[in-house]
């Protein structure tokens, strides 16, 4: 395969980055638009890895979600394989939260709503993606957040279990640091927990000074299996918030809420109605239980008029008592932003023009 003419598509620019597994390069399709490539090389991967890696965003094509990333094209020889995926110009989260923090809690609900809903996308195809972090999370030219590198995603299934211990050391949940068997899905759970922390107070709830030192090894132990972390003792944030937060370290992954749970907590009120007003299946369903209504409102009248009729005819007397139903029209509903308060310090001066335009939406 010509490496600088993939596919006979796509030219290679330069490198963006390197991760363990792969490469990344910024390349240009034939009608000159930006893309992102990623190069695997086979002899440095498993081959049961990166079949996997394809396999998986193969059903993504199929199945696509606004905050997943978007393959293009996959190629493939005997020596290599280059995917290509939407480029995502404008950083990973972990920079916006260095760069941001704190964040406002209405900005984070926002942002973590986005993420729940892209992994809980990833559940229902029966997907796990097992290494969610800030870095795995970036923003395109829009600012929606958009989750990223599956290479070491896997299939599951209810009836069997998984045993690979993988993913970054901070995000990781004592199951997979113990090497005890897993279904999926509760892995996620745990690293959208460590997410949520860093969320609200940009540092892990259960750091890691230094892998390499056994000491710190031993403390990031005992922290992680008995799910003992800090709170700061003053910050913004809301009880709800906090009571969401210590739902996620469950140390038994089977007493771990499911995303389900977790979007009906008190704390996504907001998001949840927001998520009504704009979803044309909820519109639907209340126009059609609103003829449903109708239609037995004016069956019911047509029925009371024929009894009552009778009864006159049998000179019993009646009372009539008239119900006036009305129907009160609400103004129209703006939706809601992250940023439709007025911002005066300096902060967010970076993301201003996805914050204005709502973003995490």
């Amino acid at each position: 395969m010509n490496y600088n003419k993939i596919g006979n598509k796509y030219t290679l620019d330069k490198k963006l980055g390197e991760g363990t597994f792969s490469i990344t390069y910024l390349a240009r399709d034939e009608a000159g638009h930006k893309v992102a490539v990623k190069h695997i090389q086979k002899r440095k991967v498993k081959e049961e890895d990166w079949e996997n890696e394809i396999n998986i965003l193969r059903i993504l094509q199929k199945n696509p979600h606004p905050n997943i990333v978007t393959c293009l094209d996959i190629f493939e020889d005997e020596s290599d394989v280059f995917i290509i995926e939407e480029l995502l110009p404008h950083g990973d989260l972990l920079t916006f939260v260095t760069r941001n923090s704190p964040l406002r809690e209405a900005d984070i609900r926002r942002l973590f709503w986005t993420i729940i809903s892209a992994v809980e996308h990833l559940h229902s195809l029966g997907i796990v993606h097992r290494d969610i972090k800030l870095e795995n999370l970036l923003l395109d030219s829009r600012g929606r957040v958009k989750l990223i590198d599956f290479n070491l995603s896997s299939l599951y299934s209810d009836k069997t279990f998984l045993s690979r211990f993988c993913g970054s050391l901070p995000y990781c949940p004592p199951e997979m640091v113990l090497r005890t068997p897993y279904v999926g899905p509760e892995v996620d759970v745990w690293a959208l927990g460590v997410l949520f922390y860093l969320f609200l107070f940009a540092r892990y709830p259960f750091p890691v000074d230094d892998e390499r030192d056994i000491n710190c090894l031993r403390k990031f132990m005992t922290n992680l299996l008995n799910a003992q972390f800090t709170l700061p003792t003053y910050h913004p944030y809301t009880s709800e918030a906090i009571n969401l937060l210590r739902s996620f370290f469950k140390t038994d992954r089977t007493k771990r809420p499911s995303l389900e749970v977790i979007k009906s907590h008190p704390w996504f009120r907001i998001m949840r109605e927001e998520e009504k007003r704009r979803n044309p299946y909820h519109q639907q369903q209340n126009i059609k239980n609103s003829q449903q209504t109708t239609t037995n409102t004016t069956t019911t009248n047509s029925t009371t008029n024929e009894i009552l009729s009778k009864m006159e005819n049998l000179s019993v007397t009646t009372h009539r008592t008239t119900t006036t139903n009305t129907t009160t029209t609400e103004n129209e509903k703006t939706t809601l932003r992250v940023c439709e308060e007025t911002e005066t310090s300096e902060r967010y001066t970076v993301w201003k023009p996805f914050l204005k335009n709502g973003i995490f939406v």
